[in-house]
């Protein structure tokens, strides 16, 4: 599987609009039962997907808090697009700052994936 293009998931075929990194990190994730830790597998700038070992339901609403050295603290809507042990969130907008940082972190976790291969 490529961090782009096409992936089959059973007989569904996934369309990625955006190119993903995978990346660990602590992010917070808020919705209406509260606060919650999860950990970020992988990111792109149309949503991420997080560990977490409570999932929230499919559909609802969160924030996505996501803070790295350098770039601050993020506060991204998104919403329940997956659940599982792995929750799959699509992001709901992304303001100017947030956009650019979430380049930012992705173009600099590219290069250095491609520099490891």
């Amino acid at each position: 599987m490529s961090n782009t293009g096409t992936r089959r998931l059973g007989t569904r075929i996934e369309q990625r609009a955006h190119p993903r990194v995978s990346l660990r990190h602590t992010v917070q994730l808020q919705h209406p039962g509260g606060p919650q830790l999860a950990e970020l597998v992988d990111l792109s700038l149309g949503g991420s997907a997080v560990s977490v070992s409570d999932p929230p339901p499919e559909g609802i609403p969160v924030n996505v808090a996501i803070e790295f050295e350098g770039l601050g603290r993020l506060d991204i809507p998104a919403y329940v697009l997956r659940t599982g042990p792995v929750v799959g969130l699509r992001f709901a907008r992304l303001s100017p700052n947030d956009l650019h940082a979430l380049h930012t972190l992705i173009d600099s976790h590219q290069s250095a994936q491609r520099t490891l291969h």
